[in-house]
């Protein structure tokens, strides 16, 4: 309909911002689900974690705040959210760092988990983890990632 009138629709686009500190952690999250993945692939994803320790049952976890624009004929969605990634009853191995490891998704909504899936495709499916050198993050860079179909990357 956007089209129809001459208007281009604004593009689908995401960015993920990575918290170094617990500071900004939103309260009463709840897991969600599970992962496998390497402590490697998190900290190139999304660089330093929040918290590195010996914690209430958990020595690693990443903070990750996302913000999404979807577009569709009715206009443009905003959504924003924070997902987290940690290592319950300290079962990452310190001496492996690539090692394939259960990881607990946290967060406050089933759409916390969608967007962190939606990081991990375009982790593992795209060339964007090539654009930055490590240790640089290569999704929590805090700038827009254009996505061409917002329901196929979910």
């Amino acid at each position: 309909m956007i089209e129809a009138m001459g208007l281009r629709p604004t593009p689908n686009k995401i960015k993920f911002e990575a918290e170094e500190d617990m500071t900004y952690a939103k309260s009463r999250s709840s897991k969600l689900s599970t992962v496998e993945c390497s402590f490697y692939d998190l900290q190139c994803m999304f660089g330093k974690p929040a918290f590195e320790g010996k914690g209430d049952n958990i020595t690693t976890e990443f903070l990750v705040n996302y913000e999404a624009y979807i577009s569709d004929e009715m206009g443009v969605e905003e959504i924003m959210g924070q997902f987290r990634l940690y290592d319950w009853y300290y079962s990452r191995d310190f001496n492996d760092d690539y090692k394939d490891i259960t990881w607990n998704i946290g967060g406050n909504s089933f759409e916390d988990e969608e967007h962190f899936r939606i990081a991990l495709k375009l982790f593992q499916d795209t060339d964007i983890r090539y654009g930055s050198s490590y240790p640089e993050p290569c999704i929590a860079t805090e700038e827009y990632i254009e996505i061409n179909n917002y329901e196929e990357a979910a």
